[in-house]
Formats: structure tokens, sequence, C-alpha cells
């Protein structure tokens, strides 16, 4: 956890479908919110590779981070206002690299769990402020354990909508745009 009036350390849990779009929708959100120039994206898909395809040209200080954590041997690609870094299908490795990725930054970070849940990615997800479960719009049995579950490691909980309007999807792919409205986030800064 994080001391008061820095970024809130925030998890997200998604489909692996949504985590490049969802991920950097909130990271960029959170962004908006501390008044960062860039965010991290720290993306956790095991058996997936971040394909990015066409992406907005980095700002000077994301191709710095981009630089300084290859430097620090972590796959990261700078796009626009964003940097996604690839976390390691293992999950240690993965814990290990993010903790690497948000030392070498101050700027608001945003850990994407895109794939099943253990004991390893649980206590991940306890050291952060915010866990943001990403589910659709109808009421689901299994969101209600997902949430309950969550909340049991300590940190707040909150529901998102799982869906992104087009164009802020595609804004947030580019590493452009405010990201999403989160109330979850500006009730932590």
């Amino acid at each position: 956890m994080r001391a008061p009036g820095v970024a809130p350390a925030i998890a997200l849990l998604c489909s692996p479908v949504d985590a490049v779009a969802l991920g950097s929708a909130v990271a960029l959100a959170a962004a908006r919110r501390t008044r960062s120039s860039i965010a991290v994206a720290a993306l956790w898909r095991p058996g997936t590779s971040v394909g990015l395809g066409v992406t907005a040209p980095p700002v000077r200080r994301a191709r710095r981070l981009e630089r300084s954590l290859h430097a620090r041997d972590l796959r990261a690609r700078a796009a626009g206002r964003l940097v996604r870094v690839e976390l390691p299908a293992e999950p240690e490795a993965a814990i290990a690299s993010a903790a690497r990725a948000e030392a070498t930054t101050d700027a608001p970070m945003v850990v994407v769990v895109a794939g099943p849940r253990e004991a390893a990615i649980d206590r991940l997800l306890a050291e952060h402020d915010l866990l943001l479960l990403a589910a659709g719009q109808d009421s689901d049995p299994l969101l209600d354990l997902a949430h309950d579950s969550l909340a049991r490691l300590g940190p707040r909980v909150e529901t998102i909508p799982a869906t992104v309007p087009p164009l802020t999807r595609a804004l947030a792919v580019w590493g452009l745009g405010p990201g999403i409205g989160l109330s979850a986030i500006e009730a932590r800064a």
C-alpha cells in the first residue's frame, strides 16, 4: 500500500481478451487523476503475447521509461502516454517483474491479471490499494464469489464494466486519450 497523496496501487482483474484495452484505459485514467504525463500497464496473460498492432508514437518520457525497463530485463513497449509491460507467465516471475517495473517509475501503474488466480497471484493482489474486477452487465453468482474472495485479500474491491466504448478502447490501445471514468480511482487518489 502507498502513502496518502501518492497514486493508489491498482490491480485489474479481467478476461485476457479485454486485458490490453481495459488495462490501458484504467492506467490512463489513473495518470489523468494523478496528473502524470504517462502511465504503466503491466499485463499478466499467461499463454498470450501483448500484440499491439499500430500505436501512437510514444512521448519522450514513455520512451525513456521503455528503455529503462528493457535495461532491467523487462519486456516493455511504449505507445503514446502509456508503457505496457508484458509479465512472464510463471506467477513468481510475474510478481518479481511487476515489482521491478514499479520500482523503476513514479508513474501510476496498473497490474492487469488476466489469468487464473492462485496463491502467488493473490499475494500480489493483496499488496494493492484497490482491486478492480471487470464484469459484464448481467448479475452473475460467479462474479459475487469472485468479489467476495478478492475482498478477503484486504484491499478495497470495486466492480467495473468490462465493456469500453469503441473510441475509448481504440485511443487506450494507442496509448492516447483520458482513459475511462473511474470513481474508484477518484475516491482513492
